[in-house]
């Protein structure tokens, strides 16, 4: 994580907080990033080897997979939702976006709630993006 980074991780952060009625307790936002940067790592891994690894063994890891990330989809929203004020509403809006193409980890939040977390084409706020310029072009 490069430290020029940490007001764009912050602003990221704070805006995804806003959404859901603030933060939680006072939490170290570089450590909830890096579980954020983690889990999307992981799951984004896992929908790769779910949808085709190419290997010999193709059916027998996505059916592993497929496993894991049902883990995951029914455990992540508890584990991450603990950072926010708002925790069932983050729990609503959480899931695992599969399709390896994209990013794993997405909030789908309703259009009526107004916010300045970024957000894919779909309207999907993504948890971990992975270029916080490009995704927040006017702050620095």
């Amino acid at each position: 994580m490069k430290t020029n980074n940490k007001n764009l991780i912050e602003y990221h952060l704070n805006a995804i907080a806003e959404i859901y009625g603030g933060w939680s307790a006072d939490w170290n936002k570089q450590g909830v990033w890096r579980n954020f940067k983690q889990n999307e790592n992981l799951c984004r891994k896992l929908a790769i080897i779910y949808c085709g690894d190419g290997s010999a063994n193709q059916e027998e890891h996505s059916r592993q997979a497929e496993a894991q990330l049902n883990y995951y989809k029914e455990n992540l929203p508890r584990i991450l939702s603990k950072y926010f004020v708002n925790k069932e509403l983050f729990k609503e809006h959480f899931y695992i976006n599969e399709d390896p193409r994209g990013y794993a980890l997405k909030l789908a939040v309703p259009r009526n709630i107004v916010h300045n977390a970024f957000h894919d084409l779909g309207d999907n706020v993504i948890l971990a993006p992975e270029d916080l310029k490009n995704a927040y072009p006017k702050i620095n």
